[in-house]
C-alpha cells in the first residue's frame, strides 16, 4: 500500500516532501480458476487474478503463440472489484506460454502453459463398449492418436477397471473390465476431463452360466456332460 515519506532540512519539508511511495508484493498475487490447462482452438480461454492483498503496481501479461508471436490478450476488472479478468482465444493447436508479472517481477504460478488442440474427439470402439460378461473380462479401446491429452473411464457398478496405453501405439489406449453383476452398466469415457460424444456408453451385462434349460431338453441332453451332440447337416427335434 502507500507509504508516506517526509524529508527535513532544518526541521522543515524540503520542496514536494511528503513523497507517497507505493509499496507492493508480487507474491500476493493470486492466479484464481486456471487448473485446466487443457484448451480448443478458437475458444477463449478465461482466468482471474486477486491482486487485493498485493499493493498498487503495474500488472504485465504476455502470451507467446505456438508460433513464437505475442497474443493480444484482453484484461478486465472483474464485477465488484475483486480483481482481474485475463482471457485470450488460441487461434492456432500447440502450446502457449503466458507470462505474468507484477511491478516487473514473476508472480508465483508463472508462467502457465496451455495445450490446445483442434476440435477433435478420441474414437472409441470394441465390444465392450455394448455387451460383457460377468466375472469375464470386456474389452474395448480409445484412439486419441494424434490428440493432445489423456482420457479418463469411469465404469459404473461393480466392476474392476484398467486402462493403459498401448506399447506398442502411442495415443491407442485398452480399456479392460470385469463386471461382477448382471444388468445395464454405463460407461462414461472422458477426453482432458471432458466427456466425449456418445457417452456414456450402455453395455448389457449377462451371465451365460445361469442359462438352464427347462422342459423339452432331457431327451436329447447327455446326462453326464449337460451338453447335446449335433451332427452338421443333420436335424435335431426338441419337443
Amino acid at each position: 500500500g502507500p507509504h508516506k515519506i517526509e524529508v527535513l532540512h532544518n526541521r522543515e519539508q524540503v520542496s514536494g516532501s511528503p513523497y507517497v511511495c507505493q509499496v507492493y508484493d508480487p507474491t500476493k498475487v493470486l492466479i484464481l480458476g486456471a487448473e485446466d490447462r487443457t484448451a480448443t482452438v478458437g475458444e477463449p480461454v478465461q482466468f482471474r487474478l486477486d491482486r487485493r492483498n498485493a499493493g498498487y503496481a503495474e500488472l504485465n501479461v504476455v502470451a507467446i503463440s505456438p508460433l513464437g508471436q505475442d497474443l493480444p490478450i484482453e484484461v478486465a476488472g472483474v464485477p465488484g472489484g475483486e480483481g482481474d479478468l485475463i482471457e485470450f482465444s488460441p487461434s492456432v493447436a500447440g502450446r502457449y506460454k503466458l507470462s505474468l508479472t507484477y511491478g516487473g517481477e514473476e508472480v508465483p504460478g508463472s508462467p502457465l502453459v496451455y495445450t490446445v488442440q483442434e476440435d477433435r474427439t478420441p474414437t472409441v470402439f470394441g465390444k465392450g463398449l455394448t455387451l460383457g460378461q460377468v466375472r469375464d473380462v470386456a474389452l474395448f479401446k480409445i484412439d486419441g492418436r494424434g490428440l493432445e491429452g489423456e482420457p479418463r473411464v469411469e465404469v459404473q457398478g461393480r466392476t474392476r477397471t484398467v486402462l493403459q496405453e498401448d506399447k506398442e501405439e502411442t495415443g491407442l489406449y485398452i480399456v479392460k473390465y470385469i463386471p461382477e453383476e448382471v444388468g445395464h452398466t454405463a460407461i462414461h469415457v472422458f477426453w482432458n476431463n471432458t466427456e466425449i460424444p456418445g457417452s456414456p456408453f450402455q453395455a448389457r451385462i449377462c451371465d451365460s452360466t445361469a442359462v438352464k434349460p427347462m422342459g423339452g431338453w432331457e431327451g436329447v441332453l447327455d446326462l453326464d456332460t449337460g451338453r447335446m451332440e449335433m451332427t452338421v447337416g443333420e436335424e435335431r427335434l426338441i419337443t
